[in-house]
This record gives structure tokens, C-alpha cells and sequence, in this order.
């Protein structure tokens, strides 16, 4: 009796494994032969980081609704050897498109839109490095232009006067974010613009004066350096802004890697110039820093948690403590 049960069983389950086996054979064959949306007319950007797998991208086709589901569009992919030759880039495609309409588009190089995505605290040098993997620039040719820039009348924000006066006289003002980048008219000055014009409509909003401006976005790229969690940006702002109210030496390690001229240990005051490229968040904070008690900070690698002290003694504890 014991040995039908075993028997009944194993069969329950192999009819179980079968059943799921031809259900997933004719769901496959059903999401190639078929859209999500046959009629959609519907076009739905998608964008693909370089070196983004087959199993990555079926995952952005089903969460933007465009395919049923994204395991259908890697075994599609990999079945046809073609995950390799899958393009970056910015795609349109449709709910309307098959799996296998979809491949074709994902793998046309004349349906690629290149895009760059620069974080925020990016340095000039970073962005340079960027557009020269992606092959779009040749090296040095975006620091070039930035540093070569001419049209500051058609930013008034940018004090020429001052800026010019800087190795590398945009930086700080290049806004982080994602920019599309069309082939056709595409070159370093438009991207420059692109970026200019971002900044300035981000800017408005925080309502920075002109002779605040430059040392607000100074501040805010130190801070895009020295400060990981949101909750201590404004604190740590003013911190910076009352050392250097007070004539003091900023003491801020970034600046020493930056360039020797930034130096903050060797020089009082602000470096000549900002050290990257700072996002909302920390132009928010620096334009609106706390004030505290408190005038050294640390920050512990491993989590980020800012560490104050009110005296260069409890600063000495404090980095004992968490820095060795």
C-alpha cells in the first residue's frame, strides 16, 4: 500500500513538472509571437548602461510594462547568442513590440542614442574620463573646452573675472545629471551648454545671491566629498563657513587630492575654486547651513555616521577612536 502511495505521488509530481514545463513552453512562444499591447502605439524610452546583462534589461522591459516578463527576454536573447550584442544607449520601444522586435531595436547601432550620466561630485577630469570610454571623445578634448570656454554672456551667473583665473574655470557649475547625447550636432560645447543650462534652471530656485554664489557651490563641492548622509549637510556647511569666517585653516583631506594648490591644510580659507561638480543636495545645504557648537568633525568610513567635536582634544579622541 505504501509503495502505491510512493508511486501515486512521484506521478502527481512529475505530471506537475510536465504541466509547468509545456505551460512555460507555450508562455515563451506566446510572448514571441506576440506583443504585450498589439495595438499600442505607445513609445516608451528605455535607457541601457554599458554592460548591462540580458537578465538586467528583461527586468526594465517588464517594470516599465513594455514586456509580460523579463526571463522571456533573456532566454530569447541568449537562444539567438546575441546578449553581446546588446547596445547602451537610449532606445524607444513599445509595448506594441515583440520580444524579438524588441532584440532588433536593442542591437541596431543606428537606433542608439548615446547618453552620459555624470554623479554628483564628479570633477571635470571625471567626465572627461567617461566620454572617452564611451568612445565619443577623444582624450582631454571636454577639459579642453571647459577650460577654453568663451560664451559667458550667455550665462550670467559665471563670473568671468573670476573663473578665468582658475586651471580649470567651470568646474563646480557642470550640473550632474543625465544628458542625451545626439549624434548629428553632438561636440564638447553643446554638452557644456547642456549642462550650463541645467544649472542655472536648478539654481533659480534656491535663490542664491550673485556674490554668494560662487563660494555656496565651493562649499557644496567639499561637501560632496567630506559628508555621506543628508541628516549632516547643513552642519557640516556651517562648520566650513565658520572656519573660514574665523580665519582658519579648513583642514579638509579632499582638497589634497584634488590639486596642491587646493591644499586646505596648507592654505587658510577656501581653495581657489570649487573641486567638483555639486548636486541640489549639497547647494541646498550650503546655502542653508546650522549652526552648532561644535567646530570638528569626522566621518567614520565604514557607515558614514558624522562624528563632532567641540575642541581640537575631543577631535584627536575622536579620531583614535574611529579612524585607527
Amino acid at each position: 500500500m505504501k509503495k502505491n502511495w510512493i508511486k501515486i505521488a512521484i506521478t502527481i509530481v512529475l505530471a506537475g513538472v510536465a504541466y509547468y514545463q509545456v505551460s512555460d513552453y507555450f508562455d515563451y512562444n506566446n510572448s514571441l509571437a506576440n506583443a504585450l499591447s498589439p495595438q499600442s502605439q505607445e513609445k516608451i524610452i528605455v535607457l541601457i548602461q554599458k554592460g548591462s546583462s540580458a537578465r538586467k534589461i528583461g527586468n526594465i522591459l517588464q517594470e516599465k510594462k513594455i514586456i509580460r516578463k523579463g526571463k522571456n527576454f533573456e532566454r530569447y536573447v541568449k537562444s539567438r547568442k546575441a546578449e553581446q550584442k546588446l547596445l547602451s544607449g537610449r532606445f524607444e520601444v513599445s509595448p506594441g513590440m515583440t520580444i524579438p522586435e524588441i532584440t532588433e531595436v536593442l542591437t541596431n547601432p543606428k537606433k542608439a542614442k548615446n547618453f552620459i550620466t555624470v554623479p554628483e561630485g564628479w570633477t571635470v577630469t571625471q567626465i572627461d574620463d567617461a566620454l572617452v570610454k564611451m568612445g565619443i571623445m577623444k582624450p582631454e578634448e571636454f577639459s579642453q573646452a571647459a577650460k577654453n570656454f568663451q560664451t559667458y554672456e550667455k550665462f550670467p551667473f559665471l563670473q568671468k573675472e573670476k573663473l578665468q583665473t582658475r586651471q580649470q574655470p567651470l568646474e563646480g557649475y557642470l550640473f550632474p545629471d543625465t544628458y542625451f547625447l545626439d549624434t548629428g550636432a553632438f561636440n564638447a560645447q553643446t554638452l557644456i551648454d547642456q549642462m550650463l543650462r541645467n544649472f542655472q534652471k536648478k539654481i533659480t530656485a534656491e535663490k542664491i545671491s550673485a556674490d554668494a554664489l560662487d563660494n555656496t557651490i565651493l562649499i557644496a563641492s567639499l561637501l560632496e566629498r567630506e559628508v555621506r548622509t543628508e541628516k549632516d549637510l547643513a552642519i557640516v556647511a556651517g562648520i566650513i563657513w565658520k572656519r573660514n569666517e574665523s580665519g582658519w585653516f579648513l583642514n579638509i583631506d579632499a582638497t589634497t587630492l584634488y590639486d596642491k594648490d587646493y591644499d586646505t591644510y596648507k592654505i587658510k580659507g577656501f581653495p581657489p575654486g570649487p573641486i567638483g561638480n555639486p548636486g541640489m543636495k549639497t547647494i541646498h545645504a550650503a546655502a542653508n547651513p546650522v549652526g552648532s557648537p561644535y567646530w570638528y568633525y569626522i566621518t567614520k568610513p565604514k557607515t558614514g555616521e558624522v562624528v563632532y567635536a567641540k575642541t581640537n582634544d575631543e577631535q584627536n579622541q575622536n579620531r583614535a577612536k574611529y579612524l585607527n
